[in-house]
C-alpha cells in the first residue's frame, strides 16, 4: 500500500466534502470531482471504510471489505452512507459539521488467518463471519482488546454477537492489512 501524504490528504478533503455537500444540501455528485486532476494512486480499487467521529466519539462507520471501487470514489460513497446510513446512530445534522473528522481505512485483499501471529497492532483487521453475517473489525477496534490470545476471539465474538444467527454455522476468521488515514487530531474546535 503505502498512500503518499498527498494522497491521503486528498481523500480527507473528499471524504468532508462528499459528507458536508449531503448534510448541508442534499447533494450527491461524484461527478463534481475532477478525476483527471485526482493521483494515479487513488485510481485503484481497493476496499475502503470511512469512519466519521463527533469529538472523540465515533457517529458513523460505513464500508465495504471487497475492492469494488476506485479508492477515491469508494472514500466519497462511504462518507455518505456514514453520516447518514448507518443504523446505530441518527443522521448528521448540519450543526455538527464543525466538531465531526474523518478516518478512512483502505483495506488490503482479506485472507484466512491461520496464526495468531498474523495480528499485529494497528497496521490488521479480523473478520468474522458465520453463517450469512460477517462483522468488521478494523484496526482501531482491536486495541481495546485483550492481545494475541484466545481471549482475543471472545471478546470479538461478543462483540459481534452472531452466533445465535445460526446456531452451529463455522465460524471464518480472515486478516487484512489495512493503512489507517485520519483527521481526527486536526483542529476540530472543542
Amino acid at each position: 500500500m503505502g498512500l503518499s501524504s498527498f494522497d491521503k490528504s486528498v481523500l480527507i478533503d473528499l471524504a468532508r466534502k462528499a459528507a458536508t455537500a449531503f448534510i448541508q444540501k442534499g447533494l450527491h455528485d461524484e461527478h463534481a470531482v475532477d478525476i483527471g486532476g485526482l493521483p494515479k494512486a487513488l485510481m485503484e480499487k481497493k476496499g475502503l471504510f470511512v469512519s466519521i467521529y463527533k469529538l472523540s466519539e465515533l457517529r458513523g462507520c460505513m464500508g465495504t471489505i471487497l475492492p469494488v471501487l476506485p479508492i477515491w470514489e469508494a472514500c466519497m460513497v462511504n462518507a455518505l452512507s456514514a453520516a447518514y446510513k448507518d443504523t446505530r446512530f441518527t443522521p448528521l445534522h448540519v450543526n455538527e459539521l464543525g466538531y465531526i473528522s474523518f478516518e478512512i481505512t483502505v483495506i488490503e485483499t482479506p485472507r484466512l488467518l491461520s496464526d495468531l501471529s498474523q495480528v499485529t497492532d494497528g497496521i490488521k483487521g479480523l473478520i468474522l463471519t458465520q453463517g450469512f453475517r460477517s462483522e468488521v473489525f478494523l484496526p482501531g477496534a482491536l486495541k481495546d482488546v485483550p492481545k494475541c490470545t484466545e481471549e482475543l476471539f471472545e471478546c470479538l465474538r461478543a462483540k459481534a454477537d452472531i452466533a445465535n444467527d445460526e446456531p452451529g454455522a463455522p465460524e471464518v476468521w480472515e486478516v487484512f492489512e489495512a493503512e489507517v488515514i485520519s483527521d481526527r487530531n486536526a483542529g476540530v474546535m472543542p
